[in-house]
Order: structure tokens, then sequence, then C-alpha cells
């Protein structure tokens, strides 16, 4: 039953997007959202809970702010002079091992951010493929990247279910 209030909630942002409660329109949101609700109930990435700790929650959103000024302001310059200063670089980051949802926060949250792009996530060695536009040091790229690790680890911090914890005893 954990469904229906997602469900009601997904159903009436449909139909307000759509500006239109026609019978047509409530019935293909709700079977849109129950689609929805499903799927994401069904992924293994929300099968594992965590807990989210609201202040290392707020640096890291105030990380990802800084981090999207710099580099829309280095965009813009490369986009604004006819001098191409682009030094483009793949670099491969091993991070510490970590839940598969903290790894999909950071590959996104690479991806998000203009001028570096997160092309292969491998989460059984919880390695990351990412293409960056600006690669002129390699170590702070990859430092940067641990340091997005370390916030996300902090904010979203895996919490044992009942099956771990009996398993954990054995």
């Amino acid at each position: 039953m954990s469904f229906i209030g997602p469900t009601i909630w997904l159903t009436a942002l449909w139909m307000i997007l759509w500006r239109s409660t026609t019978p047509g329109t409530v019935v293909t949101g709700i079977v849109l959202a129950v689609a929805l609700t499903w799927a994401v109930r069904r992924s293994d990435v929300h099968r594992r809970h965590h807990r989210v700790h609201l202040l290392p929650l707020l640096r890291f959103f105030g990380h990802m702010a800084v981090a999207l000024v710099k580099s829309n302001i280095a965009l813009g310059f490369e986009v604004l002079t006819p001098t191409d200063y682009t030094t483009p670089g793949l670099l491969e980051v091993r991070l510490p091992t970590c839940s598969e949802l903290v790894l999909t926060v950071i590959a996104n949250s690479i991806t998000l951010t203009p001028g570096t792009m997160t092309l292969e996530l491998r989460p059984e060695t919880s390695t990351l493929l990412v293409h960056v536009l600006h690669l002129r040091d390699v170590d702070a790229a990859r430092d940067e990247i641990l340091e997005l690790h370390r916030l996300v680890s902090a904010a979203l911090v895996p919490v044992a279910t009942p099956d771990e914890r009996g398993a954990e005893l054995t």
C-alpha cells in the first residue's frame, strides 16, 4: 500500500502539467504513475535503505552550487573566446567501496556539471570513467571526485535492513 501516496501525487502532477482534468488525462496519469512507482520499487538501488543527514546534504548542495557556477563560467569563457583552451581527457577514478545509490548520485552529479560527463560506472569495483573537458591536472580532478564521494557518503549513509543484520549475526 506504500505506492498509493506517490501514485496520487504523480497523477496530480501529471494533470497540473497538462492543465487538464479530462478522463483521458486522469487515466493516462494513473497508468504512468503506477508504472513509474512499480519500476522504482523494483530497482535494486532502492532496496537498500539510506539515512539522509541534513547538514552533510546541505554541504553537498553547496559544493555542487559552487561547482556549477565555476564550470559554467569556464564553459562560457570557452564559448565566447576565439581560442580553444580545452584539454579534454579521460579520467578513471576508483572510489572507496560504497552503495550503488551513492555511486549513482556521484555519477549524476559529475554529469550535471558542465564540462564533465560520466561515461562508465562499474559498481562491482566502485570505478568511474569520466570525460573532462578541461583536464589540466589529473590529481586535482581525481581529488575533486574523491571529495564529491566524501560529501555524498556523509549525506547518504546506508542502514542495514533486518535481513542484513540477521546475516551479520550468523
